[in-house]
């Protein structure tokens, strides 16, 4: 490894101490650091992390969050995503923060293992990617929105509903949980549809093959508009009328793991507990 790329939360200390101590490792075998952001202007003689930039590796130093943030550096492109888990879940995390050189050891000996996750995008656009998951959601308006799905063309249905999600099989244990989803293991070929709060007694969520399309179209007056969001993050607004395609992309995302550890042990120790 000759270039390695760091991301992390700004307004952290315990992330900016983090990417001090990779800085540090990475420098004393000669590797190139890249960061974005707050990281480029704390840390000496690093390069600045930006689409386009070719690292061989990216460390993520935070919590899921960051994770997903380091897909438009790595998808597609062979790059390892190094997670180390600085949050509460870090369910995408590979190790802990107190095992922080044990994993940068086995990510430079390339001892770890490595999941490709599948990636989705929209409307065939694969610089629109999304690890988790696409949604549309009405955010802080106080009215629901109308929103009717299409599976390959043939409507599902219209939901009255604070918002709608596609998720990836990887989402399934993120914000699609917490709407009502199912746990789906990365490996299962599908995509699932998750009504959020919707108003409507018989709504369920809804898993169709990894072929599909799902369609999205605002049903409301044109004065009413939902925020597009990839993995969290708005990207636009959708009015009355607008329709918008969600399907999986070509390109995949590779995650390090690390050890032997199942993914229902994960599940168990990171979904269970009552605190946050």
């Amino acid at each position: 490894m000759k270039r390695c790329g760091i991301i992390a939360p700004a307004g952290r200390e315990e992330s900016a101490a983090a990417a001090l101590k990779v800085h540090a490792w990475m420098r004393d075998r000669a590797i190139d650091v890249f960061c974005e952001g707050f990281l480029h202007d704390l840390l000496p003689d690093t390069g600045l992390l930006r689409r386009g930039v070719s690292v061989d590796a990216i460390v993520a130093l935070g919590g899921d969050g960051t994770i997903l943030r380091s897909v438009p550096y790595a998808a597609g492109r062979e790059v390892p995503v190094l997670g180390i888990n600085l949050g509460n879940k870090g369910f995408l995390a590979a190790a802990e923060s107190d095992r922080l050189e044990e994993a940068l050891e086995a990510l430079l000996s390339g001892e770890a293992a490595c999941d490709r996750r599948r990636l989705i995008h929209i409307n065939g656009d694969d610089s629109l990617l999304a690890l988790n998951d696409v949604g549309i959601l009405r955010g802080g308006r106080q009215r629901l929105m109308s929103v009717r799905v299409s599976v390959d063309g043939e409507k599902v249905g219209v939901y009255r509903c604070d918002g709608i999600l596609v998720a990836t099989p990887t989402g399934s244990t993120g914000y699609a949980l917490s709407a009502g989803g199912p746990i789906v293991m990365p490996g299962a070929a599908c995509l699932e549809i998750v009504p959020v709060c919707a108003h409507c007694l018989q709504t369920r969520p809804i898993v169709v093959p990894e072929t599909s399309t799902v369609t999205f179209e605002m049903m409301d007056d044109p004065e009413m508009e939902g925020m597009l969001q990839l993995d969290g993050k708005t990207i636009d607004t959708v009015r009355a009328g607008r329709t918008v395609d969600i399907s999986f992309s070509d390109l995949k995302l590779s995650l390090i793991r690390m050890g032997q550890t199942g993914y229902f042990d994960i599940v168990n120790r990171k979904l269970t507990e009552w605190s946050i």
